[in-house]
């Protein structure tokens, strides 16, 4: 039984380890934070959408979120990348 349980510790830290849960809640908040922030500017017209019409504030809004996402992507396909390397399960 010992065993069963020392087995059982072992696969979910390995687990834990190959899904690297704790930074990719860490990404996923701090890209949440920043498209709120984004969007209390928009929606305060604060910033770059002081002074903006209607559309091109919303257009700007939508550009900005969209930059947002595309950097989180971006961070998380390095940190991926670089996670199978170091594995040895990455690369050509």
């Amino acid at each position: 039984m010992l065993g069963i349980m020392g087995a059982a510790v072992v696969v979910i830290t390995g687990l834990r380890n190959i899904f690297d849960w704790r930074h990719g809640w860490a990404r996923a908040a701090t890209t949440f934070v920043a498209m709120q922030h984004e969007y209390v500017d928009w929606a305060e017209e604060r910033g770059a959408y002081d002074g903006l019409s209607a559309e091109a504030s919303s257009s700007l809004l939508s550009t900005n979120i969209n930059a947002i996402v595309t950097r989180a992507t971006s961070a998380w396909a390095v940190a991926l990348t670089a996670s199978e390397i170091s594995s040895g399960k990455g690369g050509s």
